[in-house]
């Protein structure tokens, strides 16, 4: 049995970093997109955006090289929605900023911090923090890590 591709195992990872040691009022972080409700609120949503690939020649044969691209969405209501996003923020830079893990071989935030505010029922924030995992995979096997 195969198991999941190094891009699914890092956006496991990247959540099981996010989950641990959550502090009261940061929510879970998920990778479950939906609508949310004002009660669902503060969110957190970690999902990828894109891949760049490409190919390189080692001594061991065509490599992948790949870079992926992931955003962390941050929601939250409050009648001055970048205040309610501010300590979700901070938690997300706290945790990913430096995380190391053997399943890639850089992790950066890098790009523009997107802030949207949506008027509802209710004030919406969200900021949409984007990230790039740096990795490489064996030439057509995405599940083993070169």
């Amino acid at each position: 049995e195969k198991m999941a591709s190094i891009r699914d195992r890092i956006l496991d990872a990247v959540l099981t970093v996010l989950n641990t040691g959550t502090p009261v009022g940061v929510p879970a972080s998920t990778r479950e997109v939906r609508i949310y409700e004002q009660a669902q609120l503060p969110s957190i949503v970690v999902r990828p955006v894109g891949e760049n690939v490409s190919q390189v020649h080692d001594r061991k044969g065509l490599l992948k090289e790949r870079q992926l691209r992931f955003v962390v969405e941050v929601r939250a209501a409050g009648a001055v929605p970048d205040k309610a996003l501010d300590k979700h923020l901070v938690w997300v830079t706290k945790k990913l900023d430096g995380y190391t893990n053997a399943l890639f071989n850089d992790l950066l935030e890098e790009g523009d911090i997107a802030w949207i505010i949506d008027m509802q029922d209710f004030a919406v924030g969200m900021a949409v923090v984007p990230y790039i995992a740096y990795y490489q995979t064996k030439k057509g096997d995405q599940e083993t890590k070169n």
